[in-house]
């Protein structure tokens, strides 16, 4: 028998097995009607699963089961965020033509710029009446100054002080601009501090302190502090300023001091002559020689001591007193009995007007001590003498005792 005939009858036989299992099994005489019903054959499509083909109810086949892959799924890729909606750009603000031409012939001038040519740039600046002094143009000096705060010289930044002050007031007002009046005295300020020195201001700040009179040391420190910045003014603004303040207090300068002043107006006009803003280097050292050498103490320490009570105002308290001879008389120098005590009642006959009770006492006993030092061939107090000397002064400083009286 060959292979094709087996096969057409291993079909059939397949075939026929469901019809023969239907008839033979309980469940079809359990949905049977009574009736014609009874014969019909079961659905097909309700026949049990055949499992060796892998067919399911209704004729399906059930899906593969997934294989793993041998590498990761990719993540999925996040979605773009959507784009800003575009808005014109803000337009530049405008700038001020004067003031930027005020600042372009600030960067063409070498440094430090001077306190009057930042007066002067601002005034060229700002005098256009456009009603922007205190808005537009003062933003862009205060950003030109803020860039270039190197090439500025001290009275520079003052000038820039005085128009921030003016400006700032306009804009708390919700003004962009100064009226006729307030600009004009802005102006006027600022030319005024663009011509003063703050080196020389500062050192006649020093000596407008006190109310005592200024020694020629005093004098001469203050000189060389206020003109050694070698800015080229010592000649002119530095000069004019000293020589303000000496003509403003005659009272307060001793001869020391004036002898000073002269001989700083002696070079300085010189230098003038010359056609000089400054005195020359060599010069320059040659007068503060001579200054140097004109004295009004004998001894260093007690005239710095005594120096310091020049710088105070109103009268010299004991205490005060007590500790300007302690401080001027304890170097140990042998000097106490000498000099030290000419150079203390020199300035007490100078300051007598200024001295208190007490600094009136201290005085006396340091010149009691002092004379029973000289009487004895001593320049100097001894030291058990001199530890005397500062508890009587101390002694004479404590209140007295209070007094009770019995009825």
């Amino acid at each position: 028998m060959s292979s094709l005939d087996v096969q057409p009858q291993a079909q059939a036989q397949t075939l026929a097995q469901p019809e023969v299992k239907t008839a033979a099994q309980p469940q079809v005489q359990t949905l049977a009607q009574p009736g014609p019903a009874a014969d019909l054959k079961a659905d097909a499509f309700q026949a049990a699963p055949q499992q060796g083909q892998g067919i399911v109810a209704g004729g399906c086949y059930q899906p593969p089961r997934p294989f793993p892959l041998p590498f990761p799924l990719p993540e999925p890729m996040p979605l773009p965020h959507p784009m800003p909606i575009p808005f014109p750009p803000q337009p530049m603000p405008r700038r001020d033509l004067s003031a930027d031409q005020a600042t372009a012939k600030l960067d063409q001038q070498p440094g430090p710029i001077s306190g009057q040519d930042m007066a002067k740039a601002i005034k060229q600046g700002t005098e256009d009446l456009d009603n922007s002094s205190a808005g537009a143009e003062y933003k862009q000096f205060s950003d030109w100054a803020a860039k270039n705060q190197g090439k500025l010289s001290p009275e520079a930044q003052e000038v820039m002080k005085v128009y921030e002050k003016y400006a700032t007031g306009a804009q708390a007002q919700g003004q962009t601009g100064m009226d006729a009046a307030t600009y004009d005295k802005m102006c006027k300020e600022m030319t005024k501090v663009g011509a003063t020195d703050v080196s020389a201001q500062k050192a006649i700040d020093g000596l407008s302190k006190g109310d005592g009179k200024i020694s020629g040391e005093d004098m001469t420190k203050a000189i060389e502090q206020g003109t050694k910045d070698l800015d080229g003014h010592s000649a002119t603004n530095e000069h004019d300023q000293f020589a303000k303040f000496a003509k403003q207090n005659p009272d307060r300068l001793s001869p020391e001091a004036k002898q000073v002043m002269d001989i700083y107006n002696k070079y300085a006009n010189a230098a003038k002559a010359n056609g000089q803003t400054g005195i020359p280097q060599d010069q320059y050292q040659k007068m503060l020689g001579e200054m140097k050498n004109v004295k009004t103490y004998q001894d260093v320490s007690m005239g710095n001591a005594l120096d310091k009570l020049n710088h105070t105002k109103g009268p010299v308290s004991g205490q005060e007193m007590l500790n300007a001879i302690k401080t001027g008389s304890q170097d140990l120098d042998g000097h106490a009995a000498g000099s030290e005590l000419q150079d203390t009642l020199a300035w007490a006959r100078d300051n007598a007007s200024r001295l208190s009770p007490d600094a009136r006492k201290m005085v006396l006993i340091y010149a009691k001590y002092a004379t029973q030092a000289l009487v004895q061939g001593q320049t100097g107090i001894s030291q058990a003498d001199y530890q005397q000397m500062l508890a009587e002064m101390k002694q004479a400083l404590r209140p007295p005792p209070p007094r009770f009286v019995v009825a």
